[in-house]
């Protein structure tokens, strides 16, 4: 893409059995590219209901490819394992629920934007196992 590299990218082993090891590649950032939303966070933590709350800059079904994938904001859609063109950048994988699980949920906030109402969703998300962050799946109970 010819663009320049705006993450810092490094080498590196396991802590424990280096002999014989091949090394992986990371980019480092401060959060705000893998998990601006803190959703993350949130599950690691166990948190079995969220509420997460999105404030970008590009508006809710724009189509800049630096700011929104599939209309829905790249920090969102990445959770699902979308990606958008300028992730090359930061390739490193977000995606804690099924892909599927997405769909429904920008189809419910693009009308309601576009009929001028509150954008709003709510559903329940299966986390992925394996994922990147190793979150294991949160048993929820309902009364």
């Amino acid at each position: 893409m010819g663009e320049p590299e705006w993450f810092p990218r490094f080498h590196h082993w396991p802590l424990t059995g280096t002999d014989g090891a091949q090394s992986a590649f990371y980019s480092f950032v401060d959060g705000a590219t893998l998990d601006g939303l803190g959703i993350i966070s949130l599950l690691r933590r166990g948190y079995p209901v969220i509420l997460a709350f999105v404030n970008t800059q590009e508006a809710l079904g724009g189509t800049s490819p630096y700011f929104a994938t599939e209309e829905v904001t790249a920090g969102l859609a990445r959770l699902f394992g979308l990606t958008r063109p300028i992730d090359a950048l930061n390739d490193q994988s977000i995606q804690v629920f099924p892909t599927e699980q997405f769909f429904p949920l920008r189809d419910a906030l693009l009308p309601a934007k576009a009929d001028g109402k509150a954008a709003y969703f709510m559903d329940r998300y299966t986390i992925l196992q394996p994922n990147p962050f190793d979150i294991p799946r949160i048993r929820v109970t309902t009364k």
